[in-house]
């Protein structure tokens, strides 16, 4: 199975969650099968996680915020696949 970059990039940057949750999968599979890919790959996750935390408006809120899924699974995917064996 191949993936266009231009296709992926367009499904993290979606509207439906389904949607940006499929892209960091498929972007997960190219992480662990393509070593030149690897660090663009981590560095495209972590600009996604930027983007998509909730981040409090003040430093006085004090209401935990709610992570979506989306970022949860690319989190998960930066960090278990930082360190190539």
């Amino acid at each position: 199975m191949t993936f266009s970059a231009g296709a992926l990039l367009s499904e993290i940057g979606a509207e439906a969650e389904t949607i940006r949750l499929a892209g960091v999968y498929a972007l997960e599979r190219i992480m662990r099968d393509s070593e030149k890919d690897h660090a663009t790959i981590v560095q495209l996750l972590a600009a996604f996680i930027r983007r998509g935390s909730p981040m409090p408006k003040r430093v006085e809120e004090k209401s935990d915020p709610v992570v979506p899924d989306d970022v949860k699974a690319a989190l998960f995917r930066a960090r278990t696949c930082t360190t190539r064996t």
